[in-house]
């Protein structure tokens, strides 16, 4: 599993409560654009 998997899928969890799906789509983007070792900064 990817750091970007990984955190997908804490975006997953949290917009499920507060996020509507533009945001989730957004924030899923905005990490797909950063390296492996850049994403926990990012994160």
């Amino acid at each position: 599993m990817t750091l970007l998997d990984k955190f997908k899928g804490l975006i997953d969890e949290i917009s499920s409560k507060e996020l509507n799906q533009d945001q989730k789509d957004l924030a899923i983007r905005i990490l797909e654009k950063f390296e492996d070792k850049d994403l926990e900064y990012v994160f």
